[in-house]
């Protein structure tokens, strides 16, 4: 152990002075001989131990005395940190290339994440692990989903055709058109990048360039088993069930768009979008009687609007937004939204314009 402290130690060292270039290539030769699990030479350990001493002794007595004692413990300490640093930055590059992000239990989190709401279950973390005394499920969780990953390497690479992945439920932003190729995206109600890409698509022109449909996903709140991200996109998510089984006639764009138009894009009377206020503001029975209010202000009558509560508050839409769940989950298989899949690729990100009009 104290070789390879010697070997880290010098090598650094050796990149700002030759002097201590020599003694990094005599520590490799004593770190190359352990590994072959022969004794290391012990002349080479104590003169690389009398040269850190050395340097110290005249000038700082008590570190010199204080090295000799703890510098095999300190050696250890640090190549054991180092070993582990690596490790980490070896995890974090390979979460970035599967995942687009270091961190994929919370995206939000990763600087180097583009816009994008995590989803997700909740991991205990390695300190709270130890503090909970459950360390034996941390390791078991960490290594389940480190050997996980090397499955899902292929996903980076293959083609993604966005038809097989369609909802049974799915409807599309303008009429279905054989001559155009489809794309969906994975949405969210609360989620605000979900919104920030729902607004492009529009005003990009994207959503008329291809036969455009979503796929439904409350985010489950990871630490709270059923309860949601945001807490009422679950009860966005039933009505725009509920309004693809009651389609009007002769509009251009379905009301379960509309609704989605509303809560993305849609502003009340102080400038806010309505997505905050059903966030931040809305109790479940006022975000319910908004939507309602929608439902009417797009030409339902009293009977239908009866209808469509009832559907939105019943099992089987319930079972359409669980399938939906199930199709992200299982066989899409990202941890962040909004993923969007077109022209034989996906993107589990909010994307710019210029990607969206390729």
């Amino acid at each position: 152990m104290f070789c390879i402290f010697a070997f880290i130690v010098f090598l650094i060292l050796g990149i700002f002075s030759a002097k201590y270039r020599g003694l990094a290539k005599k520590a490799w030769g004593c770190v190359w001989i352990r590994l072959t699990f022969k004794t290391c030479d012990i002349s080479l350990q104590d003169e690389i131990r009398a040269k850190l001493i050395g340097s110290v002794i005249v000038t700082k007595p008590r570190l010199a005395r204080f090295m000799d004692k703890w510098l095999d413990t300190v050696a250890f300490i640090f190549v054991t940190l180092s070993i582990w640093s690596l490790a980490v930055v070896m995890n974090s590059g390979l979460n970035y290339y599967i995942y687009g992000t270091c961190a994929p239990s919370d995206p939000e989190s990763c600087s180097l994440s583009a816009g994008a709401c995590g989803i997700s279950a909740y991991h205990p973390g390695f300190v709270e692990s130890v503090t909970s005394w459950n360390t034996i499920n941390w390791t078991k969780n960490e290594a389940t989903a480190f050997f996980g990953k090397f499955a899902l390497i292929p996903d980076r690479i293959k083609n993604w055709d966005a038809k097989d992945y369609v909802s049974k439920t799915a409807t599309y932003y303008a009429k279905y058109d054989d001559t155009k190729k489809v794309a969906i995206e994975i949405i969210d109600p609360g989620c605000i990048y979900c919104s920030k890409l729902f607004t492009l698509t529009k005003e990009s022109g994207f959503s008329k360039k291809y036969n455009l449909s979503y796929v439904l996903f409350p985010i489950p709140n990871p630490k709270e088993a059923g309860e949601y991200k945001f807490k009422n996109s679950y009860l966005l998510a039933r009505y725009a069930e509920a309004l693809k089984k009651f389609p009007q006639k002769d509009v251009v764009v379905t009301s379960d768009w509309r609704l989605l138009e509303n809560v993305y894009m849609l502003k009340d009377e102080k400038g806010d979008v309505f997505q905050k206020k059903f966030n931040e503001d809305y109790s479940a029975a006022e975000a319910e009687a908004k939507i309602i209010e929608w439902i009417r202000s797009f030409g339902y009558d009293l009977k239908t609007t009866g209808e469509i509560i009832s559907y939105a508050n019943g099992a089987e839409a319930a079972a359409s937004i669980k399938a939906q769940h199930d199709l992200v989950v299982n066989d899409i298989r990202t941890v962040k939204i909004p993923t969007i899949m077109f022209g034989g690729r996906r993107y589990d990100r909010m994307v710019d314009e210029k990607t969206l009009m390729k």
